[in-house]
């Protein structure tokens, strides 16, 4: 399956993990993304940018919806996503990062 599918709101399996709090999910995926000759490595190298800053139709990464939550659980969740690799200083289209 491709990782970088999207629903009609432009979200990938990678923002509804996040959006679910499905830690183990998270960190699978990204674990799959980044192991040597990995099918998924092969998907991910065609699409445009890093699976883990995808944006949605709302600009949101899957950083961003976590951070904006108010749950402590997502903290977990943007801990892993930053060290990761997420990228805090992607802009929504309200111009607002993971930092605002």
């Amino acid at each position: 399956a491709n990782p970088a599918i999207r629903d009609v709101d432009g979200n990938t399996a990678l923002h509804t993990a996040v959006l679910n709090l499905q830690i183990n999910m998270i960190n699978m995926m990204l674990d799959m993304a980044t192991a040597p000759k990995c099918w998924l490595q092969t998907i991910i190298s065609t699409v445009r940018g890093n699976l883990i800053d995808i944006q949605n139709n709302e600009g949101q990464t899957a950083l961003l919806l976590a951070v904006r939550s108010q749950s402590w659980f997502f903290n977990e969740v943007s801990i892993i996503l930053l060290k990761r690799g997420a990228d805090p200083a992607i802009t929504d289209r309200n111009g607002e990062t993971a930092l605002h």
